[in-house]
C-alpha cells in the first residue's frame, strides 16, 4: 500500500498530463496499481480482510459485554472499571492475559456500544416557568487574610474548608440566576432562599420545577403526584406558584438540566479559586454581584445577551404578594438544667427568670430567637457547630449578682470577647475587697458595658486604673463626665443696653480659692 505522500504525488503528476504506463515505468508500479490511485480522492487506508485475532481475549468477549449490560442497572458510583473487570475474569475465568487488553476491548465496547443520551431542545415562554436546585461547594469562612493577593492567600490561610449549600434558582427563559449559600440546606435555608430570590427578581414565575428533595416532598405518589410538606405548602400557598417535579430515578434525571448546569457554570467561574471569606454574608454579597455580572453573558446557542431577554421576560412575571413569607421553623422550647434552650444539637440561652414561661423557637438559617409567644426572650446567631454552648453574657448577670463567688469561673462570661483591661480590672477589685464584693461590682461593670458600649466603658476602666479608684462607683462617675453633654456658652447681645457697654466682666481663677480653703485638685476632685 502507498504511503499518503507517494499517493499526493502520483496524483499531481497524472493532473499533469502523464500517463499511467509512464509513472508505472518511471516508479516500477503496476499500471493496475497507477491507475487505482490516482482515481482515489482520498489517502489510501490499510484495511484488514478479517479482523486481527486475540486467542486470550476472544474467548471471554461475550462475558465482559455482559457485564456492561448489568452496570446499566447498577448505582453509577458502582459500575465495573476496566481493572475490575480484568480481575473478575482471572479470579472466575481464569484468564492469562494482560491487563492492558482488557483496558483496551472495554474501552471500544464502550465507545461502540454505550453512547450519551440524546435530548430534544426545549423553547420556554418568558416567564412561565424556572427552575431550582441546592448544589455543594467549599469556601474558607473567617479567612484573616481576604486583602491577599489569592495565590497568597491561598499559601498562608491554613484554615480547614468549609461546605456549604448554594442554593440555584433560574429562569428558564431569559436564563437569569439567582445564587445564594447556606451553611445547612434546612427547611429555613429552603424558605428563605425563595423569599431572597423572589425579592431579587422582584417577581415570580408562574411554576418551578424541583427533584424530589425531602424538603418539599414528604412522600412520591403515582406519577408526578406528591404529597407535600407542611412548611412547602405553606410556602406555594404564600406566593402562588405551581410546583412542579422530576420523574424518580433516571428517567427524570435530566428534567431539569437547566439549573442543574448552571450550578456546575457557578462553582467553575464563580468559585475557582476557592473564595476565601469573613463569613457567609460575605460570601452572599459577592454572589450577588456576579449574579448582576452576569446578566451581560450571552448564553450559547442564543441571540440576545440575558439582560436583553431578561427586559422582555420581566413583564411576564407574577407579582410578589406585599408582606414575605416568614423564613422560619417554630417549636416548643425543651429547656436544659442550665436553662439553655436547645435547637439541632446546639444550646442557647435565656434570661434569668424565663425558665418558668411557657418558651417557642422560630428557627431561621442564620438566628434563633426564643419567645413567649408575645415578645422576644433571646435572639441569638444560630449556630452550625455540634454541642455549641452560644451565650449572651446579659442573661446572667442577674444570677451572678446573687452568686458573686461564680463570676472568675463563669462560661458566659469567660465565652465571650471583652476588651483588654476587664479582666486585669476585675482581679484589682478582688484584692482590693475580696471575691465576693468584687464579683458584684464586676457584674455591675458590665452592665455599664452594654449601656454606654465597649470604646467608652474600656476608657472609663482605664482612667480608673491610672488614678488608683478600685470600684464600679469611680468607673461610673468617669462614664458620667465623659458622656454629660458640656454648656453652650452664647455671648451676650448688649446692643441694646448701651448703659452696660462700660463694664469691663473678668473670668474668675478658682485657684485662688482653692488656696485659700485649702481645697483637692481638680484630678482628685473629679473622681470624688
Amino acid at each position: 500500500m502507498l504511503k499518503t505522500k507517494d499517493w499526493s504525488f502520483l496524483r499531481r503528476l497524472s493532473e499533469e498530463g502523464k500517463s499511467a504506463r509512464w509513472i508505472a515505468k518511471e516508479f516500477g508500479l503496476s499500471r493496475k496499481t497507477v491507475s487505482k490511485y490516482v482515481k482515489q480522492a482520498e489517502p489510501p487506508k490499510y484495511a484488514m480482510k478479517t479482523p486481527r485475532s486475540r486467542p486470550k481475549l476472544d474467548p471471554h468477549v461475550d462475558f465482559i459485554e455482559s457485564i456492561l449490560e448489568s452496570d446499566r442497572n447498577a448505582p453509577k458510583k458502582q459500575h465495573h472499571t476496566a481493572k475490575r473487570i480484568f480481575e473478575r475474569l482471572s479470579t472466575e475465568r481464569g484468564f492469562i492475559g494482560s491487563e492492558q487488553a482488557v483496558r483496551h476491548l472495554v474501552s471500544r465496547l464502550k465507545t461502540n456500544h454505550y453512547r450519551p443520551p440524546m435530548f430534544i431542545p426545549l423553547a420556554f415562554p418568558p416567564g412561565r416557568c424556572g427552575q431550582v436546585d441546592f448544589g455543594e461547594a467549599y469556601v474558607c469562612l473567617g479567612c484573616q487574610y481576604t486583602h491577599l493577593e489569592p495565590a497568597v492567600r491561598a499559601s498562608v490561610c491554613k484554615n480547614k474548608l468549609t461546605k456549604v449549600q448554594c442554593f440555584v434558582m433560574r429562569l428558564n427563559y431569559s436564563r437569569r440566576l439567582f445564587v445564594t449559600s447556606f451553611r445547612s440546606g434546612n427547611m429555613p435555608s429552603f424558605i428563605a432562599a425563595h423569599r431572597m430570590a423572589f425579592e431579587h427578581f422582584g417577581a415570580r414565575p408562574q411554576e418551578l420545577t424541583y427533584d424530589n428533595l425531602t424538603l418539599a416532598v414528604k412522600k412520591v405518589l403515582k406519577g408526578r403526584e406528591r404529597e407535600l410538606t407542611d412548611m412547602f405548602l405553606s410556602l406555594v400557598g404564600h406566593y402562588g406558584f405551581d410546583p412542579q417535579f422530576c420523574l424518580p430515578g433516571k428517567e427524570g434525571a435530566h428534567q431539569k438540566g437547566g439549573v442543574e448546569g448552571g450550578i456546575g457554570y457557578v462553582r467553575r467561574n464563580w468559585l475557582v479559586p476557592v473564595p476565601h471569606v469573613q463569613d457567609i454574608e460575605e460570601l452572599n454579597a459577592y454572589l450577588l454581584k456576579q449574579c448582576q455580572d452576569d446578566m451581560s453573558r450571552t448564553v450559547s446557542g442564543q441571540e440576545v445577551t440575558i439582560q436583553q431577554a431578561w427586559e422582555m421576560e420581566v413583564s411576564h412575571l407574577t407579582k410578589l404578594p406585599a408582606i414575605g413569607l416568614d423564613a422560619c421553623v417554630i417549636d416548643v422550647a425543651s429547656l436544659d438544667g442550665y436553662g439553655m434552650v436547645r435547637l439541632d444539637g446546639n444550646f442557647y440561652s435565656i434570661p434569668y427568670g424565663s425558665q418558668s414561661l411557657k418558651l417557642l423557637v422560630k428557627a431561621y438559617w442564620n438566628r434563633v430567637e426564643i419567645t413567649d409567644g408575645s415578645k422576644v426572650l433571646a435572639c441569638h446567631h444560630r449556630s452550625y457547630g455540634k454541642q455549641q454552648r452560644v451565650f449572651q453574657p446579659e442573661h446572667y448577670f442577674d444570677l451572678l449578682e446573687r452568686r458573686p463567688g461564680a463570676v472568675r469561673f463563669a462560661q458566659p462570661l469567660l465565652a465571650h470577647t471583652w476588651p483588654s483591661g476587664y479582666w486585669d480590672y476585675f482581679e484589682e477589685l478582688v484584692q482590693a475587697k475580696g471575691q465576693s464584693i468584687a464579683g458584684k461590682e464586676f457584674i455591675r461593670i458590665l452592665r455599664l458595658h452594654n449601656k454606654y458600649g465597649a470604646e467608652k466603658t474600656q476608657e472609663a476602666i482605664a482612667e480608673a486604673r491610672r488614678l488608683g479608684a478600685t470600684s464600679c462607683d469611680a468607673v461610673e462617675n468617669i462614664l458620667v463626665a465623659m458622656t454629660r453633654p458640656r454648656p453652650i456658652i452664647v455671648p451676650l447681645d448688649l446692643s441694646s443696653r448701651s448703659d452696660l457697654s462700660g463694664y469691663n466682666v473678668m473670668m474668675v481663677d478658682l485657684a485662688q480659692y482653692d488656696s485659700l480653703t485649702g481645697g483637692v485638685g481638680n484630678d482628685r476632685e473629679s473622681v470624688a
